[in-house]
């Protein structure tokens, strides 16, 4: 029975959630995603995600800003479709069965593209003083000099200055309207401009001096031929004037008359090629010392008035993009190496006191009996 002053147990009355209980709730741990584990971290480690890319932008920002203007130079020229000297001597050696394959393949404006970066026409350039306003190269320095080539001799100075202003030229060609256009990339738009105008004379006497050596070649060639066909035009002659000699009646022998037609034929073919020949002779003989060029300049150099652009905006993007994922995989390995620093921590701690606990066992064994016959 109870007693008077004893009150039942009734049931337990709910209790009215408080704020601290929701807070409770709302502190619960949650599955995080990913990019939310992602962005945690870089919160975290606030010193390499932010303080990362402003030290590299900074620092792209004052290489960009240190370095020289740089001037560029740009002209345009357009080479003949075809070569009539080859095609003069295609023709000539089509009379003999003798066909000349890729008659305009090395005339191409992909060969000029080649040829303005090739070594026979930078190798006279770099050797030559430029003057005017072309900065060191006021007082009549050569290349070499103003490229700060370097080199143990001179022939090693030599190459590496060839080597800095290949550098320093980009060439395209249009395969469409065959015009290739030169750019000459220096510190001085004078000396740009003295040496974009350079190369392509360059490759005018490089090509003009190619033509004279094929038609010096061609002339040769078509001299000892012109030779060998008047001697053999001279042997058919004399054959049909022995024949005559000897037949003045021929027209009156079936026989004789076709074999008067067979040398007259002979003479008449030989004819022909000594007279074909002999053009072709003197056509090379012509071409051997022309000096028109070949190769038409469009647009000239002219004095680069702006420097280049530095491209600022796109480096201090590229900076930002960069660092930012440096310093996002700096914060990422960070975290990694506090979290196992933290595991490393918790498994000493809990050595040290399973050390603890044997020792004091050891230095009280009938501790374990105790604590055994209490399990029990």
């Amino acid at each position: 029975m109870t007693q008077p002053n004893e009150r039942l147990p009734g049931p337990p009355r709910p209790v009215p959630e408080t704020g601290w209980q929701l807070r409770g709730a709302i502190d619960e741990p949650v599955a995080m995603t990913p990019l939310l584990r992602l962005a945690a971290c870089a919160l975290r480690h606030r010193s390499y995600t932010v303080l990362m890319p402003v030290i590299v932008v900074a620092l792209t920002v004052a290489f960009t800003l240190a370095q020289r203007r740089t001037y560029t130079a740009v002209t345009s020229f357009v080479p003949q479709s075809q070569d009539a000297s080859l095609s003069r001597l295609a023709g000539l050696a089509a009379q003999f069965g003798v066909a000349v394959p890729g008659q305009s393949g090395a005339l191409s404006a992909d060969f000029y593209a080649d040829l303005v970066v090739a070594g026979a026409i930078l190798s006279p350039i770099v050797e030559e003083a430029y003057g005017g306003a072309a900065g060191p190269a006021a007082g009549g320095a050569t290349l070499v000099q103003v490229l700060r080539a370097r080199g143990a001799d001179s022939a090693a100075r030599h190459e590496d200055a060839v080597k800095r202003l290949r550098r320093r030229i980009s060439v395209s060609a249009d395969v469409k309207t065959s015009v290739v256009t030169l750019k000459v990339e220096t510190r001085w738009p004078a000396l740009s401009q003295q040496l974009a105008t350079r190369v392509v004379t360059g490759v005018i006497d490089f090509d003009l001096h190619t033509r004279q050596s094929r038609a010096s070649a061609e002339r040769e060639f078509t001299e000892a031929r012109l030779a060998q066909a008047k001697v053999e035009l001279r042997q058919a002659e004399d054959q049909l004037q022995g024949f005559l000699d000897r037949n003045r009646q021929y027209h009156e022998s079936p026989q004789l008359q076709f074999q008067y037609d067979r040398l007259s034929r002979e003479v008449a073919s030989r004819q022909q090629v000594y007279t074909s020949l002999q053009q072709s002779y003197e056509q090379a003989r012509i071409d051997e010392v022309r000096d028109i060029p070949r190769v038409t300049v469009i647009e000239p150099a002219a004095l680069p008035a702006r420097p280049n652009s530095r491209q600022l905006v796109l480096r201090v993007f590229l900076a930002i993009m960069a660092a930012g994922l440096i310093g996002l995989g700096l914060a990422v390995a960070a975290d990694g190496l506090q979290s196992a620093r933290a595991d490393r921590q918790e498994e000493l701690a809990e050595l040290r006191s399973a050390w603890s606990s044997l020792a004091a066992d050891a230095r009280r064994p009938w501790r374990l009996l105790l604590r055994g016959k209490a399990g029990r």
